[in-house]
């Protein structure tokens, strides 16, 4: 990569991990319900008015959007229950693993010995969180941010089965689906409407956590970092994502304070190496045995594309 697209990817990751911490002080304002729909309305309007249709049948777009709406609200409600930033960008890491048992089963792709080798990593890492005892961690909130990984894998894969090649207009035009979605699971459940509480909770600090969930952290970097996997082979840029949680357990450090211990470091060390292990470890390889004057590995079908779901 050039070096100012370095530069570009390291901001973009930069604002994924503190898009977390965003979330989290969101969380002091507003319902997780609330919370997620008034980001994906944000996302939608008024950008839907000059963006034109994704060429994609829509069932996808309204998969997509029902799907990341549900993603991030588990993942909203694990924060809610005690889980930390940092760990939440941790655990959500394990999305790129499981894209690759969705490829194995839908679209009859193989598993190679590196993606093998990666799963066992990144849940010895599972095993670290789980075993983290500083009050960042808890049962429950580890349960609701692998259901939303296990969501946002569905919404990848809606990506995926669609074939579009505008994921930009495809995050927009869901917008109004994925906030359609969150308002009316917050009206069954809890009997209020989409505007309840949300006059009540406007001060500066709120304000500016949804304009930037919304706009910063949402449609202007994940709209750049859709431009950057466009331009370089998945194999040298997706791995820079790999950076979000480093981030994201800086800022939880800086903002809530929020220990980061030998565990954590351990843990987050085996999860991102387990996910480059799968991303990369057979490029790796074959760049070694070419070094070295042999055959390369054969090739299979490439795994899902784990594109970042709207802000993770």
């Amino acid at each position: 990569m050039r070096i100012n697209h370095i530069l570009v990817a390291l901001l973009i990751t930069g604002i994924f991990g503190l898009n977390y911490s965003a979330i989290k002080l969101g969380l002091s304002s507003f319902d997780p319900l609330l919370l997620a729909g008034l980001r994906f309305s944000l996302c939608a309007f008024p950008a839907i008015f000059f963006a034109k249709k994704p060429t994609c049948h829509f069932k996808y777009v309204a998969v997509y959007g029902v799907s990341i709406s549900l993603g991030l609200w588990s993942v909203l409600l694990g924060m809610h229950a005690g889980l930390s930033a940092g760990v939440s960008a941790l655990v959500l890491q394990l999305g790129a693993l499981m894209t690759v048992i969705v490829g194995l089963f839908l679209f009859k792709e193989r598993i190679t010995i590196f993606n093998a080798i990666g799963f066992l990593l990144a849940l010895l890492g599972l095993g670290l969180i789980a075993a983290v005892t500083d009050g960042s961690v808890t049962g429950r909130g580890m349960a609701f941010a692998l259901l939303g990984t296990a969501f946002w894998v569905v919404a990848n894969t809606a990506i995926k089965k669609s074939g579009t090649d505008q994921p930009f207009l495809f995050l927009i035009w869901s917008g109004p689906v994925s906030a359609l979605t969150m308002f009316a699971i917050r009206f069954v459940i809890y009997n209020k409407s989409p505007f309840e509480g949300i006059v009540e909770n406007l001060h500066p600090l709120s304000i500016a956590t949804l304009l930037f969930i919304a706009y910063v952290a949402t449609l202007f970097a994940y709209g750049v970092w859709t431009m950057l996997l466009c331009k370089y082979a998945l194999s040298i840029s997706a791995p820079t994502y790999l950076l979000v949680p480093v981030f994201s357990i800086i800022f939880s450090h800086l903002i809530f304070n929020e220990p980061v211990g030998p565990l954590k470091i351990s843990a987050a060390i085996l999860i991102i190496l387990g996910v480059l292990v799968n991303a990369c470890g057979r490029n790796i390889f074959n760049a070694y045995l070419r070094d070295h004057g042999a055959t390369n590995l054969p090739m299979p079908s490439n795994p899902i594309s784990n594109l970042p779901a709207g802000s993770k």
